[in-house]
């Protein structure tokens, strides 16, 4: 296997879904929210009652994220890493509807960061965070984060750990792509699996994918 190929493992960009606060109706709410938010600040029983909504528990991990995700976009990695531990630490134990999607969007902008960081002691903070998570292990943002410990792995020349963290992300969302096409890679390099059936998966659930497998050198 060329090392060239075994590096872009690591490289690998994945395609990013856009998020919910880059939706056009999402902007258009927040910008009628910004006018009405102007107005209220002028009636002071108004702004009591904006000040305690905004002091509700449920909102705190929305405006963390928002706040990671702009931080994100302006390279402040360092402050990204900080906001989203801080998250992953003080809402680990959150039972509310949106608690399991909230804890690991953190853990995704924390990966995120890490990653653009190349800091080890950072992604054995995380990974250690991960596996210690409140369950249940299933769902988009767990199978991005155990692609990202994946490469993580395969980058110290540990296929086997990456092997196993792509299965793991397989196992908690069967129509994750990356996580199929990773599987097709380490377990290649391992000699364990044959990758054409992961590839075809990885294609399946992503077209892009073949152009991916078809374009690397």
């Amino acid at each position: 296997m060329e090392r060239s190929k075994i590096i872009a493992l690591g490289n690998l960009k994945e395609k990013e879904p856009k998020e919910l606060w880059e939706e056009w109706w999402f902007k258009a709410i927040l910008r009628a929210g910004t006018i009405m938010v102007s107005v209220i600040n002028y009636i002071p029983p108004l702004r009591r009652l904006k000040e305690r909504a905004l002091s509700n528990i449920e909102m705190i991990p929305y405006c963390m994220l928002m706040d990671a995700y702009r931080m994100l976009k302006h390279n402040k990695y360092e402050d990204v890493f900080s906001i989203c531990t801080e998250g992953l630490l003080k809402f680990r134990n959150n039972t509310g509807s949106s608690a399991h999607y909230e804890w690991w969007q953190f853990m995704r902008y924390a990966a995120s960061a890490a990653d653009k960081l190349n800091d080890i002691d950072k992604k054995a903070e995380l990974i250690s965070l991960a596996e210690n998570a409140f369950p249940p292990f299933n769902g988009e943002g767990v199978a991005r984060a155990f692609c990202a410990f994946a490469r993580w792995k395969g980058a110290e020349v540990d296929y086997k750990g990456a092997f196993e963290y792509s299965n793991r992300a397989k196992d908690a969302d069967e129509t994750y792509a990356d996580a199929h096409y990773l599987l097709g890679w380490y377990g290649l390099l391992l000699g364990e699996a044959d990758p054409i059936e992961h590839f075809r998966n990885a294609i399946k659930h992503d077209i892009g994918y073949l152009l991916v497998m078809t374009t690397e050198n």
